[in-house]
Parts: C-alpha cells; structure tokens; sequence
C-alpha cells in the first residue's frame, strides 16, 4: 500500500481541479477514486489513519496506523472535494 500522505495529496489536487472546471473529468476521474478508496482502505478499526509518511530526517511508512497530521488533514481535504464531486 503506498504512503496515504501522497495519496491524499494526489486525490485532493486532481479532485479539486475537476471541481474547479481546470481539469478534464473523464481523464482524472478514475484516478481520483482509486486514489480515495486507498485512502478510504487505511483506515483501521480504530479509526486511524495508516501508512503515511512519518516527518524527519530518515522518514519511513508508518504501519501502525499512527495518526500523522499531514496525512489526516490531506484525508479530509480529499474528502471533502470528492464529496463536491457531481
């Protein structure tokens, strides 16, 4: 599973230019939702957000489900545009 940190990255930046009108639908759609359902899949029992990159000098993936504020806040902000999709 990649690094959910990048993934929401990814999926929030593309999601929002579909919403915006910037980028095409029918070309970034399906990445966009494969990109949520990762995200989506990361989620543990406990609500917690895995494998995301853990800040620092030497960062390595984070199995545990360590909930990292870089990858929970691009969680919600991908969230939230493919949520504006239409």
């Amino acid at each position: 599973m990649a690094a959910q940190s990048m993934a929401g990255g990814i999926s929030f930046t593309l999601a929002r230019g579909m919403n915006e009108g910037i980028l095409d639908a029918d070309q970034y759609s399906s990445t966009v939702l494969n990109g949520w359902t990762a995200l989506i899949q990361a989620v543990n029992q406990d609500g917690k957000l895995g494998w995301v990159q853990l800040p620092g000098s030497q960062p390595a993936i984070s199995h545990q489900g360590d909930a990292q504020p870089c990858g929970v806040g691009r969680f919600l902000l991908a969230g939230s545009e493919v949520f504006r999709f239409p």
